[in-house]
C-alpha cells in the first residue's frame, strides 16, 4: 500500500499530512482507528496501548508504549465526523481521519 504525504492546511492549521487509499469502506476504516486495540497493527509509533477506553471517544485517557519501550500519556481532544486528535504527553500531536 502506498503513502501519499504532503502538507495542507486543516482545522487546526498547516501540517503534514500522510493518506493512504484503500478500498474498505469508511465505517470499518473509522472503526479501526478508533479501537484502541488496534493501534499496534497500523500504527508504527505505537507497540502497545493501555486506555480508559477501548473505543477512543473526546476525554479517553491512557499510554502509548513507543518502539523504544518507553510509555507516554496520552488524552483523545477530538473525535467526531471520521476525525479525532489527541495531545500526547500534553503536546497536540497527530491527527487522524477518514
Amino acid at each position: 500500500m502506498q503513502s501519499e504525504v504532503r502538507v495542507e492546511r486543516g482545522p487546526d492549521g498547516r501540517h503534514i499530512a500522510v493518506s493512504r487509499t484503500t478500498a474498505a469502506p469508511p465505517e470499518r476504516v473509522w472503526t479501526v482507528l478508533t479501537d484502541t486495540t488496534a493501534w499496534p497493527s497500523w500504527g508504527p509509533s505505537v507497540t502497545d496501548v493501555e486506555c480508559s477506553d477501548r473505543v477512543i471517544r473526546v476525554g479517553s485517557t491512557g499510554r502509548v508504549r513507543t518502539p523504544l519501550g518507553v510509555w507516554v500519556p496520552f488524552e483523545i481532544t477530538t473525535c467526531e465526523e471520521f476525525r479525532w486528535t489527541w495531545t500526547v504527553v500534553r503536546v497536540p500531536a497527530t491527527g487522524h481521519r477518514v
